[in-house]
């Protein structure tokens, strides 16, 4: 291996330890991905019914389970005591089960961190 191809894996692997908010986010692009990867669950409108997820509408900020929404969250969920901020939403959507266990979200993860970071970025506008 060569200096510059050497260097270029240095610039990459720099790059994934990068903190969220130092990612590329694109709120357009994490609209399209809510739309095909989270309205099987979710809905995201101002005063949206909740359905098998809950409504997810100002969810930016909010306390996990105490967001004045009805939903049968979980006790695991209702004892975190999670603050949804970016970290803690990069976090969830990562890996729910490992994030807090005892949860009741059927959904394995979304292993792209840029794909977490649009739909996060998509989340922190729903105010």
């Amino acid at each position: 291996m060569n200096l510059p191809q050497f260097a270029a894996l240095v610039v990459i692997a720099a790059a994934s330890t990068l903190p969220l908010k130092a990612q590329a986010q694109d709120a357009a692009a994490g609209e399209a991905l809510f739309g095909s990867r989270c309205t099987a669950c979710h809905t995201a409108e101002e005063g949206g019914i909740s359905g098998s997820g809950p409504n997810l509408f100002g969810v930016s900020g909010a306390v996990a389970s105490n967001r004045g929404i009805e939903f049968n969250y979980s006790d695991a969920l209702i004892d975190s005591g999670v603050i949804w901020d970016e970290g803690n939403l990069d976090a969830w959507l990562e890996s729910p089960d490992d994030f807090v266990p005892g949860n009741k979200m059927p959904f394995p993860g979304l292993a792209a961190a840029g794909e977490r970071a649009d739909i996060i970025a998509f989340l922190m506008t729903l105010k």
